[in-house]
């Protein structure tokens, strides 16, 4: 798929989750995503399986910045993910 036909295919909750992705400089928790979008944490992990297994997001570990040490695990939006941000965006 194209990143717009990508972009035509989201569901209005995965659109509210892309948007509030980051684009890897910083990563987010689930849970930070499911509360800036409002949504119940279990639909917001079942919206970020959905968008890494489309292409348009990566998960990893959530490294410290300050001493190395790894908290968790994060997902961002790959470079797919952020051409379909910037199509969603210019539609808003």
């Amino acid at each position: 798929m194209t990143p717009t036909e990508l972009a035509d295919s989201l569901t209005d909750a995965q659109q509210e989750v892309l948007m509030l992705m980051s684009d890897g400089e910083m990563v987010y928790p689930a849970s930070k995503i499911a509360a800036e979008a409002g949504f119940p944490l279990k639909e917001t992990v079942k919206v970020l399986r959905h968008l890494r297994g489309i292409g348009v997001a990566d998960r990893g570990p959530l490294w410290s910045d300050d001493d190395g040490l790894l908290r968790g695990s994060g997902t961002w939006l790959s470079p797919l993910g952020l051409e379909v941000r910037t199509i969603l965006a210019s539609l808003r």
